[in-house]
């Protein structure tokens, strides 16, 4: 198991719960989301070590976002050889649904903003918040369902160099 790959995980999901995360002596804290070098007695080499936030959000009983052990084969930055694009989604509490509609079941809810590669865009349900109302969805390989793009963080409705579905 790759240690550093679940570690990123864990920072890209930029989870609410995460206080720090420790890993082959680098530290990243939720206040920069950006590792930077730990030197304590434990270099945390073997390892992950993740603290949460002392709050209510601790008793969450959603998910974690970790493609690696949820069968989504990982991620990890790179080139699109899969044909995936990389955005950053907004908001708590956002569903990820086996299909792009509000009455589909739930597949797993992102706890904050997350980095996502999406495969695919399609026309589905209207959704409306924050101002904002459109009806695209786009597919995430590696969640294995659909997301609004509202809550997509980018300026257009339907996101570019992501093809249909």
């Amino acid at each position: 198991m790759d240690i550093q790959q679940i570690a990123d995980e864990l920072l890209d999901s930029r989870d609410p719960r995460i206080k720090y995360v420790i890993a082959n002596r680098r530290i990243a804290t939720d206040r920069a989301w950006q590792w930077g070098p730990y030197d304590g007695a434990n270099p945390h080499d073997k390892h992950v070590h993740l603290s949460v936030v002392a709050d209510q959000l601790c008793d969450d009983p959603g998910e974690w976002a970790l493609p690696l052990l949820n069968g989504g084969g990982g991620g990890g930055g790179g080139g699109a050889e899969d044909g995936t694009v990389e955005f950053v989604t907004w908001g708590q509490g956002v569903n990820i649904r086996q299909a792009p509609s509000l009455g589909a079941p739930v597949v797993t809810v992102l706890q904050g903003p997350t980095r996502v590669r999406v495969g695919c865009q399609t026309v589905g349900d209207t959704v409306t918040t924050a101002g904002h109302t459109n009806d695209a969805w786009s597919f995430v390989p590696a969640l294995g369902g659909y997301i609004s793009n509202i809550f997509i963080d980018h300026p257009a409705a339907w996101l570019p160099d992501v093809g249909q579905c």
